[in-house]
């Protein structure tokens, strides 16, 4: 289906991270998104033969850069074969422990808006489109004091307060942080949503650059969490900013697509709905063809 144009969203689909759910902005720009072709990926298990250089392509968000080797060389792959590749509200994510040798040529993204505030790239600021979220202008009695959503694959064990983690449903974790006065967190997106429903934030145990670059920044744990709550900022208003970037970005985005595909349709939607068993296909067809990709390798012959 070459012939047809379609637009591919791209992000890390992770069942059991709210953040990676919540962060693409398909869920916010639907009513506009859904009179075109569409296709739904995961970075890790890119339907290859569905993108053609017609097409266009917006990776994001979440901390989609210099995460892994795998996700640099499929970001790089895009941008190879696709002209039209945007990158909305992504960010810079080398985990301390884990440094990232393969590079990406920025110059060939369409257009990018970045998470990172000040970064040392000095590309665009655009916080993450899950700002448009309805969920995060709850407002409910206060249940506790300090709430700790922890990263599921990164437990915070330092206290015995109420906590959930990042694999609770968006609901739950929006519910959970509207009936706390402070939010104790090592998830980015746990910080970001608890900043942006003003609440007091303490990030504990970072393990990647992206929680260096907040705009509106949390208190860095000190070892002193009374002390911590005392200089912790309540940012108000900082979601209507927010917003408005990723409103004015849209626009941006929808004129690109509008003089990419003159002709928009809807009718070739069909593995549109991204869910553990779609990606375990994909995974799947990605192993059958390193397989065949393997086999079909020239024997190496050494010379004596």
């Amino acid at each position: 289906m070459s012939n047809v144009q379609k637009i591919h969203f791209i992000n890390r689909v992770e069942e059991y991270n709210a953040g990676d759910l919540a962060c693409s902005p398909l869920n916010y720009f639907f009513d506009f998104f859904k009179s075109y072709n569409i296709i739904r990926h995961d970075i890790d298990h890119v339907k290859w033969t569905e993108i053609s250089a017609n097409d266009v392509v917006i990776i994001g968000g979440s901390g989609m850069l210099y995460v892994t080797e795998s996700f640099q060389k499929n970001i790089g792959k895009l941008y190879e074969i696709n002209p039209n590749v945007i990158a909305w509200s992504v960010g810079f994510n080398t985990h301390y422990d884990r440094p990232i040798s393969c590079p990406l040529d920025i110059a060939k993204f369409k257009l990018i808006g970045i998470r990172d505030h000040n970064h040392p790239s000095s590309l665009p600021y655009l916080p993450c489109v899950s700002c448009l979220a309805k969920e995060l202008e709850k407002k409910m009695p206060i249940g506790r004091k300090i709430g700790v959503i922890e990263h599921a694959t990164f437990p915070i064990n330092e206290f015995t307060y109420e906590k959930i983690s990042n694999a609770y449903n968006f609901q739950t974790i929006t519910d959970f942080i509207a009936s706390s006065e402070v939010v104790l967190s090592n998830s980015y997106h746990i910080i970001y949503w608890a900043t942006l429903m003003e609440k007091k934030t303490i990030c504990i145990n970072p393990f990647s650059s992206k929680f260096e670059y907040f705009k509106y920044k949390p208190v860095f744990y000190s070892g002193n969490l009374e002390s911590d709550i005392s200089k912790a900022t309540v940012y108000e208003n900082c979601r209507k900013e927010a917003i408005e970037l990723n409103n004015n970005f849209f626009e941006k985005v929808k004129g690109i697509i509008l003089s990419v595909i003159a002709n928009p349709d809807n009718k070739y939607q069909k593995i549109y709905e991204m869910n553990r068993y779609v990606i375990l296909d994909r995974a799947f067809e990605d192993y059958v063809q390193s397989q065949k990709s393997e086999k079909n390798k020239p024997e190496n012959i050494q010379s004596g």
